[in-house]
């Protein structure tokens, strides 16, 4: 069996989901209404994860922390 190329697993990848889609489709109109928010809330914190516009901050030594790092450095 030989390796699948990049083609082959691109468009692999885009065939199971556009059937993902379209099964979500079909279910969710035959789903419970809880259901579907249980789903939606998982869906949310899976495209938070993926968020390309989260920051990630990190702070600076502030007041006494600043001045033994100071003569620390000394």
């Amino acid at each position: 069996m030989m390796p699948a190329t990049m083609t082959e697993v691109w468009a692999s990848l885009g065939s199971s989901i556009a059937s993902f889609f379209f099964m979500w489709a079909i279910i969710s109109q035959y789903s419970p209404c809880e259901i579907r928010h249980i789903i939606e809330k998982f869906k949310k914190k899976l495209q938070d994860c993926f968020n390309p516009y989260n920051q990630i901050s990190i702070h600076e030594f502030v007041g006494e922390y600043q001045s033994v790092a100071k003569l620390m450095m000394q």
